[in-house]
């Protein structure tokens, strides 16, 4: 039995979507817990994970809001009831999950503060940001929780998954824990896929399907851009940039199917069209603006995007079965309008129609 903490950036990294339906990781994750694993949360993490999705839920509820201003006839069929019901079930599927998954929650106070400003002064690990070191507190005070009692208990084995650096160097050296970067590599090691499977999947996905997975990447995935800066954001295409992370995440026995993670750095290739103040042919306090349209972004690479997919066994054959789940693509968190500029192949600027903003 494994005694296995997650950081809150793993779970951000699957999507902080504790929803078994929609999400394969939770659902095996819980499944896991059953038999395999034991499950635990340090108290401070637990609200990093509330506070995520709360600011989650937020950014929804605004964007309904948003939607419904613009379209006032929606008010006779929504209420308020329904959207505070519909936003805030990302939380409630996070407590469920908690329960259903038989987490512990551990709380801090057995951790010397005097060791963790002692580590803060001395800039040792978490603390390796000398800029932000403040931002670390929190990791220090969960890193020395899990130092506490994976020493106290030496007979047990224990797992951290986190892709922080300065997280899981604070726990090196213990020789009863180890590391993952990620849950789907729990999950590979749990599923106990013989290695020949793993192999022959691996090379069913590169020969057959990479290109399929990719198309169907591009039908189901959501686009996050800025909305104040941008008025539409269109993907035409995806191309992966470099070799793929691969784990197998679970295997139904009764229905033969594979749950596949997979893990793409992508070029993007595709248009925009943006709020252009600066060229209107209007005053500056008017406030009216033109559209400004750049067409075929190239040489946009978005790493890390997460993708589950469905791989059926029928007699010892493989077959497709579509995408599971994806995550969502971020082109506003990495890349300015003076970027994409560079990145067209054509850009013409178009007085369309002046608009209020």
């Amino acid at each position: 039995m494994y005694n296995v903490f997650i950081d809150t950036c793993s779970f951000r990294n699957a999507g902080l979507n504790f929803n078994p339906e929609e999400n394969s990781t939770t659902k095996a994750l819980i499944k896991y817990s059953k038999k395999d694993i034991n499950l635990f949360l340090v108290d401070i993490t637990k609200k990093e994970i509330l506070k995520h999705l709360a600011e989650k839920e937020e950014k929804e509820k605004s964007n309904i809001y948003k939607c419904i201003k613009e379209s006032s006839w929606l008010t006779n069929y929504i209420n308020n009831e329904i959207i505070e019901d519909h936003v805030s079930e990302k939380t409630k599927m996070f407590e469920k999950f908690l329960i259903d998954a038989s987490v512990e929650i551990l709380d801090i106070n057995d951790v010397s503060a005097e060791k963790v400003f002692d580590d803060y002064f001395n800039y040792r690990l978490p603390f390796e940001n000398k800029k932000e070191k403040a931002k670390e507190f929190p990791d220090a005070f969960v890193t020395r929780k899990i130092k506490n009692i994976a020493t106290a208990n030496p007979t047990k084995q224990y797992i951290v998954i986190t892709s922080d650096d300065g997280f899981s160097g604070a726990l090196a050296g213990i020789e009863n824990l180890d590391i993952y970067s990620q849950i789907q590599e729990l999950l590979t090691m749990l599923s106990n896929v013989g290695s020949d499977m793993v192999e022959k999947i691996n090379k069913f996905i590169a020969k057959e399907n990479y290109k399929l997975i990719l198309e169907d990447v591009l039908k189901k995935v959501n686009i996050i851009y800025d909305e104040d800066e941008y008025l539409e954001f269109d993907i035409d295409h995806l191309k992966n940039n470099s070799a793929y992370q691969f784990n197998i995440i679970d295997f139904n026995k009764e229905t033969s199917e594979y749950i596949i993670g997979l893990e793409f750095c992508l070029d993007v290739i595709g248009n925009f069209i943006k709020r252009d103040f600066a060229n209107s042919i209007f005053d500056d306090d008017a406030n009216m603006y033109v559209y400004d349209v750049c067409d075929n972004i190239y040489g946009i690479a978005v790493p890390n995007i997460y993708v589950e997919v469905r791989i059926k066994v029928d007699n010892e054959e493989l077959i497709y079965d579509g995408i599971e789940y994806c995550d969502d693509l971020r082109i506003d968190r990495a890349y300015s309008y003076e970027y994409l500029e560079k990145n067209v192949s054509s850009n013409r600027l178009e007085n369309l129609i002046a608009v209020y903003d």
